[in-house]
Order: C-alpha cells, then structure tokens, then sequence
C-alpha cells in the first residue's frame, strides 16, 4: 500500500471545460496544478479528483505554487481516505459513531506527544465533512450529512463565523466530536447525569471521612 502522497498535480498545460456558448463553442480554463487523486493501492480516485475539479470551477480555488489551496485540501482528505481504503469503506457507509472513530485517529499521539494540534484536526474534520456531503448528495443523499442526518455535521454560515470566533473559526462544517479550538488539549462535553454521579460520590465519600 502506498504511503506516500496519495495525488499528483496536473501538467501546466491541462485545461477543463467550464462553458458551453449559445454557438456550441466549448470555453476551457487553465488548470494546470490541479491535483489528481489516487487510492494507496494506485488507483484512480474519482470521488476526491471530481469534488476539487468542482471547486476549482465552482468556487474558483488558487491553483498558484503547484496547487494551492486545493493542493492543502488534498492533503486534508487523504487522511479520510487512508482511513475509508484500510476499512474497505465507501462514504456512503459512514455512520455518526465511525466519522467521531476517524476524528479520534488523527488525535493520535506517539511517544506522549500529538501528531496535530486541534486547529488541523478541526480543519481535516471540516474539510473531511465537506468532501462527504459533495460525494453523498451526487449519489442521492443531500441529507447524509447534516444535523439530523446519518453523519450529523453542520453547516457553518459566514455570519455563524464571524459571531462565535474560536468555535468556528475557518471551519465549513463542525461536527460535535471535534476538539476545542482554543487550545491543544481535547475537550470531552460531560453531561448532567455524569456532573450528578461525580457529586454523589464525592459527598459520599466526604460522609464515610467524617
């Protein structure tokens, strides 16, 4: 299996249509740079070229410095990817419970220390989540994500941004099981019950001392 990069950049000289003119002449746009995507195995990954071919012409991504923003995105999803080809998984058979297994892996540490900071695990979730929702809606799921959906990520607005800073800040999507944005250290929600039980016990334990 191959470990390395999982996608190549176009050549300078790759071009994609974007226009179709009233006159049947077909306009083509520069996208030399655009990454191309592989599965480790060396296969060609339709899923992952379709979604950045569609935001190189959707939203009009920088393809400057051999890539640009798209060649980042690239290597965001190629942790999705990794983790979708080694369970011999699809997007579509993603549950809620298996996308928080994949957050959870790239909190990983080694010798005590964390691979990533919780600004890049919260930017690889959301762009993760992105990529998902593109590829599910294409196959007749435009609610596979979303907040009642099997895989319950939400989509951020500009204003959602801009109002609640260090939660969303630069996210797309957020899904509950992403860690805190303001600091390294992983933020688990404890729930009322557990608060109770913690309570209980420590009075128990301070009448048994008494």
């Amino acid at each position: 299996m191959n470990k390395l990069q999982l996608h190549r950049p176009l050549d300078h000289f790759a071009v994609l249509p974007v226009l179709l003119q009233m006159d049947g002449e077909l306009i083509f746009r520069s996208v030399g740079g655009l990454p191309c995507f592989y599965y480790p195995d060396g296969k060609f990954c339709f899923q992952v070229t379709a979604y950045l071919q569609w935001l190189c012409i959707k939203k009009n991504l920088s393809l400057k410095n051999n890539g640009g923003t798209l060649r980042q995105y690239a290597f965001h999803l190629s942790h999705l990817v990794r983790f979708l080809y080694v369970n011999q998984m699809s997007c579509i058979d993603l549950t809620d419970s298996i996308f928080e297994l994949f957050i959870r892996g790239l909190e990983v540490k080694v010798n005590g220390l964390r691979l990533r900071g919780n600004p890049k695990v919260r930017e690889i979730g959301s762009r993760s989540l992105d990529f998902i929702f593109f590829t599910c809606k294409a196959l007749g799921y435009p609610n596979f994500v979303s907040a009642i959906g099997i895989v319950q990520g939400v989509k951020i607005t500009p204003e959602q941004r801009r109002q609640f800073r260090e939660q969303y800040h630069k996210l797309e999507w957020y899904h509950f099981c992403f860690p805190s944005g303001s600091s390294d250290n992983v933020r688990f929600p404890i729930g009322e019950a557990d608060v109770s039980h913690s309570f209980d016990n420590e009075q128990s334990n301070t009448l048994k001392r008494e």
